[in-house]
Parts: C-alpha cells; sequence; structure tokens
C-alpha cells in the first residue's frame, strides 16, 4: 500500500509539470551555404565550356581521335545578349595505322549563342 501510494503522489508531482512545460522550439533554419566567390556569370561560362567541349570531342572523334581531354580553359568571354566565347588547350588522342597511340596538344576556339554552338575551330 505504501509503494503504490508513492508512486501516485510522485505522480501527481511530475505530470502537472510536465504538462506546464512548452513544447522545445523547433531547430533554428541552418543559415545557407555561402556563395561562391565566383563571377555572377559563371554558370554562362560553364555551361559554353561544357558545350564547347562536347563539340571538340565530337570533332576529335572525326578527325579520328581516341580522346579529347581538357588541359586548361584559357580565356571565356561572356557577352550581354547570351553570346559566350573560349579558348582552350586539349590534348587530342590519335590511333596511328600501326595500333599505337599519339597525343598532340592542339587549341580550339569556339562560340556559342544561348548554349548552342555557332562556331568551332581546331588550330
Amino acid at each position: 500500500m505504501f509503494t503504490g501510494a508513492s508512486f501516485l503522489l510522485l505522480a501527481c508531482a511530475v505530470v502537472p509539470h510536465a504538462w506546464s512545460q512548452d513544447p522545445t522550439p523547433p531547430a533554428p533554419p541552418s543559415a545557407p551555404a555561402p556563395t561562391p566567390a565566383l563571377p555572377a556569370d559563371a554558370d554562362t561560362r560553364d555551361q559554353a565550356v561544357a558545350a564547347c567541349m562536347a563539340e571538340a570531342k565530337a570533332r576529335g572523334t572525326k578527325l579520328g581521335a581516341v580522346d579529347v581531354s581538357m588541359r586548361q580553359v584559357e580565356d571565356t568571354d561572356k557577352k550581354s545578349d547570351g553570346r559566350a566565347s573560349v579558348r582552350a588547350l586539349v590534348d587530342v588522342v590519335l590511333r596511328k595505322k600501326d595500333g599505337t597511340t599519339k597525343t598532340e596538344k592542339k587549341t580550339f576556339k569556339c562560340d556559342t549563342r544561348n548554349g548552342v554552338i555557332t562556331a568551332f575551330k581546331y588550330y
């Protein structure tokens, strides 16, 4: 009997105290990720580089290239009307007639308008 009375007394003391507490507030939203220190038009430049690299690989295949890989982007230029140009150094791996491969260092110049290739030239 004493144990039951102790439990009842304890329950009567704890339950009202628990009900009177406010629920825990939700966690504050996490801070947004810091913005990178890139120019605002970096996405347009990146899109132009990606489109031009895809074109370089496609044109490389027509030349008989096994692989075309980017060495360095020398210059990107973005105009206000959706045009962008890219000049980059690439390694073009060609397969010779005897089965060996040869790597040639080439440069390409590429112009895009709204992500569509308008001019491309290997030199």
